[in-house]
């Protein structure tokens, strides 16, 4: 025998097949303040999928260094040879300024540097154009300076070898000892003649 259910048995048996899911609690929304909200909102960067393949120069781009170049000046054979002639040259000076002395007469007395007889004068004149070839040969462009301190020393060792009597007078030097100021001379000639060598280099900042 059918029985007709009522309206009540049928809600009944809806409510038994509704599950119920837990949504957890509220989410409660900061309130925004007027300052933040005038401010405008940046967009969300949009990652797709090509995204981690993309190389890191891309996304990251990083600053090249600049270069700056400098130029440097190495010692050439030159000015090698421009400073051995101005030691040589010191060496004759001094010893005879240290020997003969200042406190007199710059023609006496004479003395012997190196078995070579000098006055205090002749070391004076050799003191002066020892420190200028020493300096040129420091100094970038100094062979044009050296060049012309060789050929005095050429001229002066010349006029030695033919015994000029003004020079026998006041230098007292020796016949032999001017072909010591040629050599001197002509070193430092052909030194001043030797162009310096210029290198152009690169560092990074």
């Amino acid at each position: 025998m059918l029985r007709q259910r009522n309206a009540s048995e049928e809600r009944a048996e809806a409510n038994d097949d509704v599950t119920f899911v837990d949504e957890g609690p509220p989410v409660v929304e900061e309130p925004i303040s007027g300052d933040e909200a005038r401010l405008p909102r940046e967009p969300v960067p949009v990652v797709t999928d090509t995204t981690w393949a993309r190389p890191t120069s891309e996304l990251t781009p990083t600053a090249v260094p600049a270069e700056k170049a400098r130029r440097r000046w190495p010692a050439s054979w030159g000015q090698v040879l421009i400073l051995l002639a101005g030691v040589a040259s010191l060496v004759f000076g001094v010893g005879a300024v240290m020997l003969g002395g200042l406190a007199g007469s710059v023609t006496e007395p004479v003395v012997q540097v190196l078995s070579y007889d000098h006055t205090p004068l002749l070391g004076l004149i050799e003191v002066g154009a020892g420190v200028v070839l020493v300096i040129c040969a420091f100094v970038p462009g100094g062979r044009w300076i050296a060049g012309p301190v060789g050929v005095a020393a050429i001229v002066g060792g010349a006029l030695i070898v033919v015994e000029l009597d003004w020079i026998q007078r006041n230098l007292a030097a020796e016949k032999r000892f001017g072909w010591v100021a040629i050599g001197i001379g002509a070193v430092a000639y052909l030194g001043a003649m030797v162009p310096a060598r210029r290198h152009r280099s690169s560092s990074s900042v």
